[in-house]
């Protein structure tokens, strides 16, 4: 459940990793009192490595490291749709610690956590290919699909995101028969929540430290399922289901559908976010949504079935 991580720890023997790894001096601005050192810290064969910094505060002879980057394919020698369960995670720290010469079990207790990232991949079938364009707002968030393979719900210190997985996988690559194939039968959801600054985020208190994760690690699969569920979500899969209306009001609300359909959801919010209400904005919005709701056929319920997946997935991580 968890890929990108930034650990740091202060006060260590550098004596190791001075003897073991190949440096690069950096210059650190604004710090003249400081000297900076950087190098990877490889697994195998890998080519996804984690970078590392290790500085030198010159006043007091004291050193401090920092280890960046996404334990999970660094663990997995991918980029692939695997996730980290309990036991790799605890391998995978385990591992690091060794790597980097420190006594066993050490490496829980010496690094706090400074960014954060945890989320999972999804194996679904095709039909759910555009499922991430249907949540359509989250809270205050700023929402954010430019890119057309991503949604992001951005807050101050920490992002929600929903990709194709098999697009970033295969980004730039040329396509097999075999994974053409795979393209055309599945679709593989990731879904992730980017904290940039653990400190300032719900995070803080329960994934600050290695330590904490690795004690608090259940509780990241009711996070994740949390915020799937939370998400506002609008079938833009299904068919709209229109009858004859029999009734002005029927007759109304269909109107108002038809235009929110012809001008698309997502901008009908934008617009509606720029009309000044007093009060009760939030009520309006969800009778808009409720009434495009209304339009779409219920044979298959996408969210409901994508948080039953989360859930599976996220058990067997646990």
């Amino acid at each position: 459940m968890i890929d990108r991580i930034k650990l740091m720890a202060k006060d260590i023997d550098p004596n190791f990793l001075l003897t073991n790894f190949k440096w690069k001096d950096k210059t650190i601005k604004d710090a003249p009192f400081k000297k900076e050192k950087k190098a990877n810290l490889i697994n195998k064969s890998s080519k996804f490595g984690l970078r590392m910094s290790l500085t030198e505060n010159l006043s007091n002879n004291t050193f401090s490291i920092k280890i960046d980057g996404s334990i999970r394919k660094w663990y997995l020698n991918e980029n692939d749709r695997r996730d980290l369960n309990f036991i790799q995670f605890e391998r995978c720290i385990e591992l690091i610690g060794k790597k980097i010469g420190l006594k066993e079990d050490e490496v829980w207790k010496i690094f706090k956590v400074t960014v954060l990232e945890i989320g999972v991949t999804l194996l679904l079938k095709a039909c759910f290919r555009n499922i991430m364009h249907c949540f359509v707002r989250y809270r205050n968030a700023i929402r954010c699909d430019k890119y057309g393979t991503t949604v992001y719900f951005h807050f101050k210190n920490y992002d929600i995101l929903l990709y194709d997985k098999f697009d970033e996988m295969k980004k730039y690559k040329i396509w097999t028969k075999k994974e053409k194939n795979i393209f055309n039968k599945f679709h593989f959801l990731r879904f992730e929540i980017s904290a940039v600054k653990v400190s300032n985020t719900t995070f803080i208190k329960k994934f600050d430290t290695l330590e904490l994760i690795k004690n608090n690690w259940s509780e990241l699969s009711i996070i994740l399922n949390q915020y799937l569920h939370k998400m506002e979500f609008i079938d833009l899969i299904s068919s709209e289901n229109l009858t004859e209306p029999k009734t002005i009001l029927d007759f109304n609300r269909q109107i108002k559908f038809l235009g929110m359909k012809s001008k698309g959801i997502l901008n009908t919010i934008e617009t509606f976010q720029k009309i000044e209400l007093k009060n009760n904005r939030s009520k309006h919005l969800n009778e808009l949504f409720n009434i495009y709701r209304s339009f779409i056929s219920t044979e298959r319920d996408y969210k409901s079935e994508l948080i039953f997946a989360l859930k599976k997935k996220t058990d067997k991580l646990i």
